[in-house]
């Protein structure tokens, strides 16, 4: 994976200090331009032809369109085949090229073609123009600030701030991931800079930026098996070791039994909090099962007490669920021996895995409008109730952008397109991307090939969902590869030991920390302390105060200071 950035001046100083803030999603090489109208800047993690032949800023034949892209392009052979026959020339091997190309060829009608992950930056010498864009699902993160005639992008908010910007919290996304754990929609935690959105791209020229939209038009073989190992087969194309990630779930075993099919020499990688827990349990069964090279991590809590703010520097934004520090950590085991891993992420966006959409199955007798307003109030992890106790400011009911997914679709379908539109991009994937680049080892996601994910649309919803057993279609297609009692379990949500590290010690630094807090009203926060020590719902509390305790420390870092 990679590192881009880039603004509309010349400030050699400014690309190389950003550059160096962005280094470890591409430690391999460096590189940039510049000229009067503007700068680019590019960390490679060399994934697909190590030669020096990959490096970027890449250009075209004639020198006129210039490219800096993080990401991996998972038809590009075929769509350079194609590109040959009508007469370009590659100098290369990389998919990179291929985007070139592409654009050469098509303009941004090329994004219809792309069948991969990506975030990257084409500009156009003579005309001046920026044209930038972001694949279909969010995979790749992609942040850009536009004010008082500057444009600036980059792979992490971090790198932006590098730029004398003034650093201000946008309260509306404070109020929305207090609700959901996530920032839906363009907005970032901060005032002035924006995400693109997934399967969007954006153009700049002559100090305006236009936006738009595109989707993805491929081909596919309807047998969902075939396509699925294709899908792997392909996204274990690397010149560089490759492995997995293997919780012992569904989806990650899926993806090693799938691998396993295609090669005989897996490495597969697990973290976990506790020997005894279904992480380790079931991931050691599936390992033994598929005679994978298998590696263990055990993250206690003095690991997660010391690596606390190398973390937090990492996330960019809040991201508030403790899952992330065995992200972190099994990254960490993992690019000791690997470049690449493959994830399960997706599936339970894409089949319904998430034992909360049953809320949505309640008997017919039950109003469609009352299984909605429980499956939202499910999601919500700070009432309104409670944020006007919290904040220091007004708050306004965000729950109408969950409804809005309903309106459009029955309840299954709209609880389904929440999740894969705003929370799989804005959290699950968020938290992957920042935490494997972090280590400088890239996570590619076989359930998110485009081809799958259209496939998954022509589902209709028992399929996905039936007699209450989530993601039914995907263990009914999938029930020869991988171990009986895998297929057979129940969803198992990662374990993490909120209770226990409040126990451990992180109640004390929670406390000093909030009793200082800028943005939290200090009796809400006393109180809250009081119920996470005394009441039967303990572990609701102390995922509040966990939530909370993300934000302030974020804030501590990226605002305060």
């Amino acid at each position: 994976m990679c590192g881009i950035i880039g603004f509309n001046w010349e400030d050699k100083k400014l690309i190389r200090k950003m550059m160096k803030v962005v280094e470890h999603r591409g430690p391999d090489q460096s590189g940039y331009y510049t000229d009067k109208n503007i700068s680019l800047g590019h960390q490679r993690l060399s994934i697909i032809d190590l030669s020096d032949k990959g490096k970027q800023p890449m250009s075209n034949e004639n020198g006129n369109l210039l490219l800096i892209y993080n990401g991996e392009i998972y038809n590009f052979k075929e769509l350079r085949k194609e590109l040959e026959r009508k007469g370009h020339r590659f100098k290369s091997n990389t998919d990179s090229e291929v985007i070139l190309h592409a654009y050469e060829e098509y303009e941004e009608k090329c994004l219809e073609r792309f069948n991969g992950m990506f975030a990257f930056c084409l500009y156009d010498i003579n005309k001046k123009i920026f044209f930038l864009a972001r694949d279909k699902v969010g995979i790749k993160p992609l942040y850009y600030y536009f004010k008082d005639n500057k444009f600036i992008f980059a792979s992490e908010i971090k790198a932006i701030l590098e730029h004398s910007i003034k650093r201000e919290i946008n309260l509306d996304s404070l109020n929305k991931i207090l609700s959901f754990r996530i920032i839906p929609g363009e907005d970032s935690i901060l005032k002035d800079i924006k995400k693109l959105l997934p399967g969007h791209y954006l153009v700049y020229k002559d100090n305006k930026i236009e936006i738009n939209g595109y989707d993805v038009n491929l081909d596919y073989n309807k047998n969902f098996l075939d396509l699925f190992e294709d899908s792997v087969k392909k996204e274990m194309i690397a010149d560089v070791p490759i492995g997995a990630f293997l919780s012992g779930g569904l989806d990650s075993s899926s993806i090693v039994g799938m691998m396993s099919k295609i090669s005989n020499n897996v490495r597969t990688f697990t973290a976990g909090f506790n020997q005894e827990r279904d992480e380790f349990k079931y991931a050691k069964r599936v390992a033994e099962y598929f005679g994978t090279d298998h590696y263990e991590v055990l993250v206690d809590y003095d690991d997660m007490n010391k690596n606390f703010d190398k973390i937090l520097y990492h996330m960019d934004e809040p991201i508030l669920n403790p899952a992330i520090f065995p992200v972190y950590f099994v990254s960490k085991l993992a690019k000791k021996g690997v470049k690449v891993v493959l994830t399960g992420d997706g599936a339970d966006e894409l089949f319904a895995g998430y034992t909360k959409y049953n809320i949505l199955k309640y008997p017919k007798f039950v109003p469609n409008m009352i299984k909605r307003e429980i499956y939202i109030r499910y999601a919500d992890r700070i009432f309104k109730k409670e944020k006007k106790s919290l904040l220091k400011f007004q708050v306004n009911d965000v729950n109408n952008i969950i409804r809005n997914y309903f309106y459009e679709k029955s309840n299954i379908n709209g609880g389904l397109s929440f999740d894969f539109k705003e929370s799989l991009p804005n959290f699950e994937l968020m938290k992957v991307d920042k935490m494997t680049m972090a280590n400088s080892l890239e996570a590619r996601v076989p359930f998110l090939d485009m081809r799958i994910v259209k496939f998954s649309e022509k589902l209709n919803e028992n399929e996905k969902l039936k007699n209450k057993v989530g993601k039914y279609f995907l263990r009914q297609n999938i029930k020869d590869i991988i171990p009986k009692e895998i297929i057979e379990g129940n969803k198992r949500t990662f374990f993490t030991p909120q209770k226990e590290w409040f126990n451990n010690g992180l109640r004390e630094i929670a406390s000093n920390d909030l009793e200082k807090s800028e943005l939290f009203n200090k009796e809400f926060i006393k109180k809250l302390f009081e119920k996470e020590k005394n009441s039967f719902r303990r572990y609701k509390y102390s995922n509040q105060l966990w939530c909370l305790l993300i934000i302030e420390k974020w804030h501590s870092k990226w605002i305060e200071k």
